[in-house]
């Protein structure tokens, strides 16, 4: 083959290589944001039950905008006390409370949630801990 053949082979096997490129990385990108559309993020669910005993933990994948209490509700065999003023979890599973004698208390990130799971709107990477804990009757 002469040198002028073997140039236009090389130019056009980079050209390929060159298409080939600029295809995946345009491909890589659709799927980041096919990825970044779907709109689902994750937390952590733990639920502790008599004598602090982890029955339940649980990585959660949720949608944009659900409130703790969906994702609870969709996941997981609960049942709920609803009044005028809240909305209390009185089983989730097997583990169950009486809302009397003992109740279910939310914690996110470690702290006391002043924010019931009706209302707690969530966020990724969240730490939600329920802990039964018993009342002196």
């Amino acid at each position: 083959m002469d040198k002028k053949k073997q140039n236009i082979l090389i130019g056009i096997i980079s050209v390929i290589g060159v298409a080939i490129i600029v295809l995946m990385l345009f491909i890589s990108q659709l799927d980041k944001k096919v990825a970044d559309d779907d709109n689902s993020y994750t937390i952590t669910l733990k639920v502790y039950y008599e004598n602090e005993e982890l029955v339940i933990d649980d990585t959660l994948t949720f949608n944009e905008n659900e409130t703790l209490l969906s994702l609870m509700d969709r996941t997981y065999e609960i049942t709920v006390k609803q009044d005028a003023v809240s909305t209390a979890i009185l089983s989730i599973n097997e583990y169950t409370t009486d809302f009397y004698s003992s109740y279910f208390s939310l914690y996110v990130n470690g702290t006391y949630s002043a924010i019931g799971a009706k209302d707690l709107i969530l966020t990724g990477g969240l730490l939600v801990e329920w802990k039964w804990l018993k009342l002196w009757v």
